[in-house]
């Protein structure tokens, strides 16, 4: 399946060895419906189960029983947020890279390797949507408002 998602710029092999090399780490609160489509989709494209770790925020639905029947690592979040979730998973992180990924499956697992591709003699290699089709229009309606907004308050264009 790697090929169908590798530009081939780099050998399938370095790919892979990359992907040994990395925890893919997803902070979730209460993403039942689309966590299970994620860690799918990056085991289909040659993330081993060992290496993927759920951090949960306190969920009340079932996103730790989605991500626990895929057989992935499902840690409980110490604290509340994004950045709390991220540093609870350095405390069990063993690789020496580490790629962050939202779980409500808004950016889409199979570009993972095209960011490997990108990463060798760089820090940080940071992706960003190309399209916002996987965001639903209420969500995008309310970035639209946020932005607009900060951007009032901010006198940014």
């Amino acid at each position: 399946m790697l090929e169908k998602y590798s530009e081939k710029t780099i050998p399938k092999e370095e790919i892979l060895l990359k992907l040994l090399n990395l925890t893919v780490v997803i902070p979730v609160k209460n993403e039942e419906k689309a966590i299970g489509k994620v860690i799918d989709e990056l085991l289909e494209i040659g993330v081993r189960r060992v290496n993927i770790l759920v951090v949960d925020g306190h969920s009340t639905d079932g996103t730790v029983k989605q991500a626990r029947e895929r057989g992935v690592t499902v840690i409980k979040q110490e604290g509340n947020g994004k950045g709390m979730a991220i540093l609870t998973a350095v405390k069990y992180i063993d690789t020496p890279y580490m790629l962050v990924m939202d779980g409500d499956y808004t950016y889409n697992p199979s570009q993972l390797c095209k960011m490997l591709e990108k990463m060798d003699g760089h820090v940080e290699v940071i992706g960003y949507r190309a399209t916002r089709e996987n965001i639903p229009r209420l969500h995008r309606l309310g970035n639209w408002i946020l932005t607009k907004t900060f951007n009032i308050l901010f006198g940014t264009p």
